[in-house]
């Protein structure tokens, strides 16, 4: 049974019409004179009729001919065969393919299709695997693999998303695809890669119609209740060992039904720590906070977990923290003398407050004894109650610091005093404000004061008086970090110089300028400073692609670096990347979530926790009506069209077409011309 390739330009046939409407109702208008030699020439004229009747039937059949084959050229006529041909099962084999429906997984589900589309006699076929990347898994007629879940080893690479982009890319390029008669693709097809029609026809277009395209869904529910734990992380006031922290869990409910109740549960170093419940709405995202108090200062190795459910890949998430031990703070500032406290007093206590020794060990200094400091070993440099003066052997020190680039200075501002070594900075003082000033809780977000706004605590509590601004500092987004009522410029703000962080205070924290130190949320204040301010990495979670750039402190680029499994003695050697200047560890995602330690050598250089992706915790199907238009683009979709039809091929009739089109237009001419002669 033939049929067109491109049946809506059989349409042109009406172009047939033209030919004939001007041969028998245009040309046959006459106009007929008399003359006297009249009925002499009538009977000559009947004899010329006759020839000229026979020219004007050759030229018809040739127009309507030539017609007929260029629109029978331009709609390709075809003809359907039903051999089957060569054959590519591709298998998706994804995470989305763990997820259990009704005690079974999604990937013995698609074994089960395989196995029913092969016993309908094939015996020319190949099997793949694609998981991000198409692999062959078995030869043409081999044996079927088990439809058990594989082991993934923990080197072997993690599969990534079945997303539409990533499957054509790789069927366009596989050489295994193109010699294929057939290409059946078996898949959970999910919402969240195949949800617009537009794409997936433009998707089928451009694999063409050479091959025979077939996708074939997995019988699944319309809708599956998974919950993902998407993201683990330190909050802003950072950790600090030997206190109470926290950690910031990220849930998401992947699925379009509300979910209650969800424990969050909490383990360090292997010990249950926390536990929190949150409810969320469909696919809402919420963060829950999750306390726990480290034993010591060495690396705390942290999992989150949920409940099982559809997909237990995505319900628990591993970090590490790896405090950097033997910081060094340096303060500056000038002698006490008949004063009651010196101006870094109130600061300084409250780092020691939250930071045990072995972790920061702060020393106070006068101006003339940081002269012969050695600051190139020092981690923070605190510098407060001090007039910097252009070019004196202080403010050269310090510029000297800067220009190292090891720590972070945090820098007091006299107001009323010198500005030149600021204004060195890009940074502009103003002059002393007058009156009091209180926090902007509108303004509050983001800022070292936000926490201000949470439970019962009063923002407004805080006051200070004779404070400079920074003008210019006026959001977050330009490194503000303090703002007050009525004054759109910030008092405190971050800046970098060079390798340097600069934290930049329009006062000092000492009595009459103001009392906030004796607020005991100064200390939580204080501690998001110094979070800020700590410029060494210690929090590690590393969620499926991201393990191609791990960025860690002291990366060395003549030095080896091995990744393994923590507990275990097999290693695998990273590749070092330098992005501009910054040097990344690079690996494929790993096969198994988990703890991995990294060794410099022989020497353990770090650890880190690994996630597979959450690019696949969406797990509903999308509809079959999003596949209408690249049905008619070519797809073909098992389930929807009978199976005798899902194999049936088309032989394009193009050569002929030439050949019938090459003889229309020698007759063509033929009528023409040559009948003329």
């Amino acid at each position: 049974m033939s049929f067109f390739l491109n049946p809506a330009l059989l349409g042109l046939l009406s172009f047939l019409a033209v030919p004939i409407i001007i041969l028998f109702f245009i040309n046959r208008k006459k106009i007929i004179l008399h003359w006297a030699a009249f009925e002499w020439m009538k009977k000559a004229q009947i004899v010329k009729r006759k020839s000229v009747r026979t020219d004007q039937w050759l030229k018809l059949i040739s127009k309507l001919l030539l017609i007929l084959f260029i629109v029978l050229f331009v709609s390709r006529p075809v003809l359907k065969s039903e051999k089957i041909g060569k054959t590519l099962f591709i298998v998706d084999e994804t995470l989305s393919m763990e997820a259990i429906q009704d005690g079974k997984s999604r990937r013995s589900l698609a074994q089960d299709a395989l196995s029913e589309m092969i016993s309908q006699g094939m015996s020319d076929y190949s099997l793949m695997k694609f998981s991000g990347r198409l692999t062959e898994i078995s030869s043409p007629g081999a044996a079927m693999p088990s439809p058990s879940a594989p082991t993934k080893g923990a080197f072997d690479e993690s599969p990534g998303a079945a997303g539409q982009k990533e499957f054509f890319d790789a069927i366009l390029k596989d050489p295994i695809v193109q010699k294929s008669d057939s290409v059946v693709f078996i898949s959970d097809f999910q919402k969240a890669f195949w949800s617009d029609p537009d794409e997936i026809a433009s998707n089928v277009k451009r694999f063409g119609k050479k091959t025979r395209l077939i996708f074939k869904p997995i019988p699944l529910s319309d809708k599956v209740p998974n919950i993902s734990l998407n993201s683990l992380s330190i909050p802003p006031e950072g950790y600090f060992p030997g206190n109470e922290s926290r950690v910031i869990a990220a849930v998401r409910n992947c699925s379009s039904s509300q979910e209650d109740s969800i424990p969050v549960t909490l383990e360090v170093n292997g010990e249950k720590a926390d536990l929190a419940y949150v409810s969320l709405a469909p696919f809402e995202t919420k963060t829950v906070s999750l306390i726990f108090r480290p034993k010591d200062s060495g690396i705390q190795a942290l999992t989150a977990s949920l409940p099982s459910d559809s997909l237990d890949a995505d319900n628990r998430i591993y970090a590490t923290i790896n405090p950097p031990l033997g910081l060094k703070m340096l303060s500056v500032s000038p002698e006490k003398g008949s004063k009651d406290f010196g101006y870094d007093v109130f600061f300084c206590v409250a780092v020691k407050s939250f930071c045990p020794k072995d972790f920061i060990s702060v020393n106070s200094v006068s101006p003339l004894q940081f002269l012969a400091e050695d600051t190139d070993s020092c981690d923070f440099l605190l510098v407060s109650g001090l007039p910097i003066p252009a070019d004196s052997p202080l403010t050269r020190q310090i510029s000297q610091f800067i220009k190292a680039g090891n720590g972070s200075l945090l820098l007091f501002f006299m107001p009323g005093s010198d500005v030149s070594f600021f204004e060195s900075l890009g940074l502009k003082p103003s002059p002393p404000l007058i009156g009091e000033c209180k926090i902007d809780p509108e303004r509050s977000s983001g800022t070292y004061a936000s926490f201000l706004q949470d439970g019962e605590l009063d923002i407004s509590l805080p006051t200070f008086f004779k404070l400079s601004v920074f003008q210019g500092i006026s959001d977050c987004e330009k490194g503000g970090r303090l703002f007050l009522k009525g004054v759109q410029d910030s008092p405190v703000c971050v800046s970098n110089s060079g390798g340097t962080r600069i934290i930049s205070f329009g006062l000092p924290f000492y009595p009459s300028y103001t009392d906030f130190f004796y607020n005991p949320n100064f200390v939580q204040f204080t501690m998001r400073v110094m979070n800020e301010a700590l410029k060494r990495r210690m929090f590690f979670s590393f969620v499926g692609e991201e393990t191609r750039a791990m960025n860690f402190d002291g990366i060395a680029p003549d030095r080896d670096y091995f990744v393994s499994v923590a507990g275990e003695d097999s290693k695998e050697k990273l590749q070092i990347q330098n992005e501009n200047g910054l040097m990344f560890l690079s690996r494929p995602p790993m096969g198994r979530a988990g703890f991995y330690s990294i060794y410099c050598d022989n020497a353990k250089f770090a650890d880190f926790g690994y996630n597979l992706t959450r690019k696949d915790s969406l797990l509903d199907p999308v509809p079959p009506a999003n596949f209408e238009k690249a049905i008619e683009s070519g797809l073909k979709l098992a389930g929807r069209d009978a199976s005798s039809k899902l194999f049936e091929g088309v032989k394009e009739f193009f050569p002929a077409c030439i050949v019938f089109l090459i003889l229309a237009l020698i007759f063509e001419s033929y009528a023409h011309f040559w009948r003329k002669t």
